[in-house]
């Protein structure tokens, strides 16, 4: 199940961020933070957190949009690149064995798993009897 963003804290007319303290400081730094990480691919198991996400909202009927209002996956940068990622290793699971097949931002082992795709074999040769 996807984790949605930490509970935002909203600022009151004429607050700023740097006059924050204590638990609201933290509340605010947290959701910051959070946000920054779920707009950038190359950190660990975004792409993979913004598939599941997808998954999930798609099992309930809702839109991608949803990713990034309910979950704060970046659609342009992160879930469309993902989406593409994954595509490309599942078909070249269908070529090659995983231990060939690379990707910096999913890991290939989870998605041949994930998609039920059997370990490549290579089709034995056929010899003619003649």
């Amino acid at each position: 199940m996807a984790t949605p963003l930490p509970e935002k804290y909203k600022l009151k007319q004429g607050e700023k961020a740097n006059d924050l303290k204590g638990q609201d400081k933290a509340k605010h730094a947290a959701r910051t933070a959070e946000e920054a990480r779920r707009k950038d691919i190359t950190q660990a198991d975004v792409a993979q957190e913004a598939l599941d996400a997808l998954e999930e909202i798609e099992e309930r009927g809702g839109c991608a949009s949803e990713v990034f209002t309910e979950f704060g996956y970046s659609l342009a940068h992160v879930l469309k690149p993902a989406i593409k990622e994954q595509a490309r290793i599942v078909a070249e699971l269908q070529t090659k064995p995983s231990k060939d097949v690379q990707s910096d931002i999913l890991d290939v082992k989870a998605v041949q798993t994930k998609k039920g795709i059997p370990e490549w074999t290579p089709a034995a040769d056929i010899v003619d009897p003649e």
